[in-house]
């Protein structure tokens, strides 16, 4: 016979009690119902014990090295592991299912060139396998994204990389730009780019952070359509010159004393010094577009004296411009720009709001077209200075002016506040035209720019 629970429906039995038939007893047997306070006195004396498995783990097999059955040697360490847990790791996943030489060793050998791999961060790569938590910090990171790029464990590569996105300043971006080139960490590359690409007006104000610039990041960033530049396309070209002298003079000095120290070694140069120079940096300069410098004499003088651009193409763009403005007063269509040519060509103009009301012109030739902006209680005019303002060549009274812009309004982050994408207007030098975002654009060439708060 079973067992079974039941309750006396007689009204004689004591609620208290409950009638419990055993069949190994000859005769029922009574039980008390337990009460609430039997309860609490029953978890006041029951223990739970909590087994931590994680941690139990995490020290015995890879502390201790209990049961290991392989051995990795590297960067003068012993570790004492299992290749359940390595496997993880496409590395070593790769080599303990390949027909590699060491594949069924039980001590493997991992010679480390990689300086950016030390014992630590090779350590703490390994030891996340184990317990799948890693401590990361900024100190710390270099190491472990080239430890976990050794091993090919992404997880870990990404944790750091989100890390160093979180982190960017003006100190940190390059190390973490070259990291992320170096390591193949694309979405940290991108950021840090864009930091670079829109910071740059503050960061060539830095000579000790200039000086860090790569050629090769300097050649992209001079290429790049969205640079940041505050005033126009002469401080870009003064920066690149004073980059250049940094590269070749290993020391970096107080502004002041740069520019005096610049002008006594570019002076020094010989005819043979200046060639070299001139080839060395042409990827970097080919992007400086002398087009717009050459808006003065002084400045064709300037430019004629420096190593940096030939002579020949300061001829040849002077004629370039020369032809350019014939066809722009000779040409009665107005005609389209294409966005590629468009931030191959605008004039890349910016300004530092720091107070307001302010008003200001972007000086140059322009082929007659003089800029006047104003900014004021939120608001940007942009207009043609026809006859208020008298400045040198201001001189084009054409009724229509077909002008292409961009623009950009940032903090001083860098953070797009605003960014109006290319726009074309045919203006004419009455006309006012209402922006959208409240900014307001008066009247007349191709020009984009850049406001920073």
């Amino acid at each position: 016979m079973g067992q079974f629970l039941g309750r006396s429906n007689g009204g004689t039995e004591s609620n208290d009690m409950e009638v419990v038939a055993d069949s190994t007893r000859a005769t029922p047997s009574r039980k008390r119902r337990t009460t609430s306070h039997d309860e609490v006195e029953t978890r006041k004396t029951k223990k739970i014990s909590k087994l931590d498995t994680a941690k139990y783990i995490h020290k015995r097999l890879f502390i201790d090295g209990a049961k290991s059955d392989i051995t990795i040697r590297a960067l003068g360490r012993t570790w004492n592991l299992h290749k359940l847990y390595l496997e993880q790791c496409k590395f070593f996943d790769s080599l303990f299912r390949g027909h590699w030489k060491d594949s069924n060793n039980s001590v493997i050998q991992i010679d480390i060139v990689d300086p950016n791999v030390t014992v630590e961060g090779f350590n703490m790569v390994l030891e996340s396998l184990y317990h799948n938590e890693i401590e990361l910090d900024l100190e710390n990171v270099p190491s472990l994204i080239a430890s976990a790029s050794m091993l090919s464990l992404d997880s870990v590569m990404e944790r750091c990389a989100e890390l160093c996105a979180e982190s960017l300043t003006d100190e940190r971006v390059l190390d973490f730009y070259m990291l992320a080139e170096q390591y193949g960490l694309p979405d940290l590359s991108e950021k840090c780019f864009k930091y670079l690409k829109h910071n740059f007006w503050r960061l060539s104000n830095k000579p000790a952070i200039l000086y860090t610039v790569s050629h090769a990041t300097m050649a992209k960033l001079m290429a790049a359509s969205d640079l940041f530049v505050i005033e126009g396309e002469l401080d870009l070209y003064e920066t690149i010159k004073k980059w250049i002298f940094l590269q070749t003079v290993p020391y970096v000095m107080e502004n002041k004393e740069i520019r005096t120290e610049m002008e006594k070694y570019y002076s020094s140069l010989t005819d043979n010094d200046k060639d070299a120079l001139c080839r060395t940096f042409a990827d970097i300069t080919c992007n400086i577009r002398i087009g717009h410098i050459v808006s003065s004499v002084k400045t064709i003088g300037d430019l004629r004296k420096d190593p940096l651009i030939p002579n020949e193409i300061i001829d040849q763009v002077l004629a370039d411009n020369w032809f350019l403005l014939l066809c722009n007063e000779e040409t009665k269509e107005l005609i389209e720009v294409r966005d590629e040519d468009f931030h191959l060509n605008a004039h890349r103009l910016g300004r530092i709001l720091d107070s307001t009301p302010k008003c200001w012109r972007w000086s140059g030739f322009n082929f007659g077209v003089d800029l006047l902006l104003n900014y004021n209680d939120g608001v940007i005019t942009l207009k043609r200075n026809c006859l208020s303002q008298w400045t040198p060549y201001s001189t084009n009274l054409k009724f229509d002016v077909l002008l292409h812009y961009r623009m950009i309004i940032g903090n001083k982050h860098g953070k797009f506040l605003y960014d109006s994408t290319i726009r074309t207007r045919s203006l004419r030098i009455d006309q006012n035209l209402q922006h959208n975002k409240g900014i307001a654009v008066k009247g007349s060439v191709v020009a984009e720019g850049v406001l920073a708060y």
